[in-house]
């Protein structure tokens, strides 16, 4: 089963975001130590109007257990759930960044970051959270769901395309890897109207 994550997941969706985005956690918290970025983390998720906040997130849950999540918001969005965390790092240092690289065009619905547990792996829940994140686009009305993926991940590329993925550019995030910006346009639902309709 896929659902929204609410607060009480905050302990395993944690752990999961910092599996998925393993250093970049150091940067968008401020922290010095994955131990710390987990605290951090959790934090956020459990906070509203956040980029790592519950209200973006989607979990698959097996026996009432989370094996899965889906960090998932419109790009249009990023800026402004971008602005807590900022505040937070300039609050420690001066010197913080004024804003993170720009991961999401404003008219595509972002996949963040994905992560299976490790025991839940090779049941196809990745795939399952992907389209159900692609099911959230349609709903939302978005023609493009869109994502990012390091260069040195190329069997998670090659997942990525077999499910309708395309690279159209690259992007370079705080871990200063480069990333490849994958696209895939979506089927809406009033297209079978005759009447297409865009996100703008």
């Amino acid at each position: 089963m896929i659902r929204a994550a609410v607060r009480d997941d905050a302990p395993w969706v944690s752990s999961l975001i910092l599996d998925a985005i393993d250093d970049i956690a150091l940067y968008l918290t401020g922290t010095e130590s994955p131990e710390h970025a987990l605290r951090a983390v959790e934090d956020w998720f459990l906070r509203p109007g956040n980029r790592l906040s519950y209200e973006n997130i989607r979990v698959a849950v097996d026996n009432g257990r989370v094996t899965g999540m889906a960090l998932m918001y419109p790009g249009e969005h990023g800026s402004t759930l971008d602005a807590p965390l900022l505040a937070h790092l300039r609050e420690m240092s001066p010197q913080a960044l004024e804003a993170f690289p720009a991961e999401a065009c404003e008219d595509e619905f972002y996949l963040d970051s994905l992560a299976v547990s490790a025991e839940a792996r090779g049941k196809g829940i990745g795939t399952e959270l992907i389209r159900d994140f692609e099911a959230e686009a349609a709903q939302r009305q978005y023609r493009k769901a869109s994502l990012l993926v390091s260069q040195d991940k190329p069997k998670a590329e090659a997942l990525y395309r077999s499910l309708g993925y395309q690279k159209d550019g690259e992007r370079m995030l705080l871990d200063h890897q480069v990333y490849y910006h994958m696209v895939k346009l979506l089927p809406l639902k009033n297209e079978t109207t005759g009447n297409p309709q865009e996100k703008e």
